[in-house]
């Protein structure tokens, strides 16, 4: 990973949310510890922010510097120059040598300086600055960027949330549920994950969106549950059990357990979610999900017909998954059961989760045990050691559907919900134990603060090695995650992981380069050797993006990845690991994922008092 370039959003910055930019390159000394940044309007060239270029670290076998422009809050359409000395001659360039205060005057936000960075006194300003000049050459300088109100929503929330479901509902095959991926399958953890995404997005959004866009949304969630309605019915004619759910129709009528709950939470929240509309369909609905639920608690048992990757899992050579539920599966009981809980369900179901949420606390790494300093993350099986990853998908089988990572978020529902329960102080301690041991310290150890694969015995925290192809809707889910902890711990420090993890897939990535297109398989672009360009990675939205097998506006491809699309080759290693390779497939669980993280940061921003700057 030898190239250098300047990384920054393709599709914006939103206000009063962590703001960066970063420099790669596979020469240390390309960047002295003198070099600075300068952040200015695009229209006028005014200079709204200078400070200084901060070297972060090397990995992956690329040196990192960070650039840091948070304080900026002021809207509009930005450049950003990379690499000179300090500005000689600008208006406010003594200021900045001191300690000063800046007040709030016609809509700039009120910040305390210390002489490093300091931001426009005011849009009004405008045209203040004559006379700059730079002391050393700009080695690097941005296209236009926008900073504003709600930018990464307004730019694609409709686009990826409606617009491409309703392409893909008249691609699918006979015309029921989605054109699911690059092939023709519609698998039914695809739909189901892809439907509980859509559904944070009207539970949480519907006040940011018009009364058709809600109507033509709720219109999608049908279209994904009736697809599954198909797959159930079929399962309980095939005999596979009353409540089962076949993977997917026509090409694989089988059952993964791991799938069906997913199944039963996405027809509870759609169901949830129209019961005021469409009552009717709404109490089918609970019932479907009710069945799975059932399924899974009296009849079901962990899948055993193959598709384990031991590279995947971080587990040895050969190992056999044992007779038991994997912890993401346990979560995901979880999280079926407060559901059901939530539609009108019995205290049958408090007794449910509470029972899996004990089997998960069981699994909980201690500091005492912890894997390279971090704990508070969860063994995969009670009798096994090595730990959950993040993503795990891959062939038909035990693997299947493993994109929600580490999904605590049961855990946060129960301890608001269930406060006067017994386990109540568990359920808190465990958040916290996660959040802190583990959640945050290990997304600060890459310049991105993306959520990393995992920790992998013998090699330590991976960021992308195991999986066979990448993972955005891991990333997508990672930062709503975020979201949900700095809601329930009142922390603002997490913003940083779910702006982080977002702004990946939003362009601020590691950049592609002239190499990174030996996996493609339908798009490639022209980068010249020894560049790394940013890219969005949404078809069709920013200033840059990359291409997708189906072309459809708003698709999101699977992203960086150590291995070759669809195979796992590259074992896991510290000298492997990295975003080496490009994987283009279009699968909607990414979408579902990323309108779900937007959804919460604005929801976030709208509900709580707080903000990170």
């Amino acid at each position: 990973m030898s190239a250098a370039g300047l990384l920054y959003s393709q599709i914006g910055y939103d206000l009063y949310d962590p703001k960066r930019a970063l420099v790669r390159s596979g020469d240390r000394n390309q960047l002295s510890e003198h070099k600075r940044f300068r952040l200015k309007l695009a229209e006028s060239n005014y200079l709204a922010l200078e400070g200084p270029v901060r070297y972060w670290g090397e990995l992956w076998g690329s040196h990192w510097w960070e650039i840091d422009f948070t304080s900026i809050n002021t809207p509009g359409e930005y450049i950003l120059d990379v690499g000179g000395g300090r500005t000689e001659g600008s208006r406010g360039t003594r200021e900045m040598q001191e300690t000063q205060e800046i007040r709030e005057i016609q809509g700039t936000r009120e910040i305390r300086e210390n002489g490093e960075i300091r931001e426009i006194p005011g849009i009004q300003d405008i045209q203040a600055t004559q006379g700059t000049r730079e002391t050393h050459p700009v080695l690097w300088s941005s296209e236009p960027f926008s900073i504003g109100d709600h930018v990464l929503w307004d730019a694609s929330v409709v686009t990826v949330g409606i617009e491409q479901m309703e392409a893909r509902a008249l691609l699918a095959r006979n015309g029921i549920g989605w054109k699911d991926c690059g092939s023709e399958f519609r698998e039914s953890n695809s739909h189901a994950a892809t439907i509980i995404g859509l559904c944070d997005l009207l539970s949480n959004g519907y006040t940011w969106m018009s009364g058709d866009e809600t109507r033509r949304l709720k219109q999608q969630l049908v279209q994904g549950c009736d697809y599954l309605a198909i797959c159930q019915d079929k399962a309980e004619q095939l005999g596979l059990g009353e409540g089962a759910v076949v993977h997917e129709l026509p090409n694989h009528m089988m059952v993964i357990p791991g799938s069906v709950i997913q199944c039963s939470i996405a027809f509870s929240y759609t169901s949830r979610l129209l019961s005021d509309t469409d009552p009717e369909r709404s109490g089918l609905y609970l019932e479907r999900a009710r069945r799975a639920y059932r399924y899974i608690r009296e009849e079901a048992k962990p899948f055993t017909g193959g598709g384990f990757s031991s590279w995947n899992h971080g587990a040895e050579e050969g190992f056999i998954p044992p007779d038991e539920w994997m912890t993401r599966d346990l979560l995901l009981m979880m999280w079926a059961g407060v559901e059901l809980w939530m539609n009108g369900g019995s205290p049958a179901y408090q007794e449910d989760v509470a029972g899996w949420a004990r089997q998960v606390m069981e699994r909980q790494i201690t500091p005492d045990c912890a894997e390279g300093g971090l704990y508070g993350h969860f063994r995969t099986f009670t009798s096994a050691s090595f730990t959950e990853k993040t993503f795990i998908h891959h062939h038909v089988g035990h693997d299947t559907g493993g994109v929600f990572p580490l999904y605590i978020t049961p855990f946060l529902d129960i301890s608001v919900k269930w406060y006067y329960h017994t386990d109540a102080a568990l359920w808190k301690e465990t958040i916290r134990r996660f959040a802190y041991g583990y959640f945050l310290p290990a997304c600060k150890q890459n310049p991105f603060h993306i959520l990393p694969m995992g920790y992998f015995h013998g090699e330590g925290l991976l960021n992308f090695a195991g999986p066979w192809h990448g993972f955005n809707v891991s990333l997508a889910f990672a930062a709503t995650l975020a979201v949900r902890l700095e809601m329930n711990l009142g922390d603002v420090r997490f913003r940083e992981i779910a702006v982080g993890n977002v702004q990946w897939i939003a362009g601020l990535n590691a950049g592609l380069t002239s190499e990174s297109f030996g996996s493609c398989v339908r798009w490639k672009d022209d980068i010249e050797p020894g560049l790394a360009v940013p890219y969005s990675q949404i078809y069709g939205v920013g200033r840059r993006y990359t291409g997708v097998w189906a072309d459809i506006k708003g698709s999101i491809p699977n992203g960086f990845s150590v291995n070759p699309q669809f195979r796992l080759e590259v074992k896991p290693s510290q000298a492997t690991d990295g975003p080496h390779q490009f994987t283009d497939e279009d699968w909607i669980p990414h979408g579902a994922g990323w309108v779900s993280a937007v959804t919460y940061l604005r929801y976030v921003k709208f509900f709580h008092s707080y903000a990170p700057v």
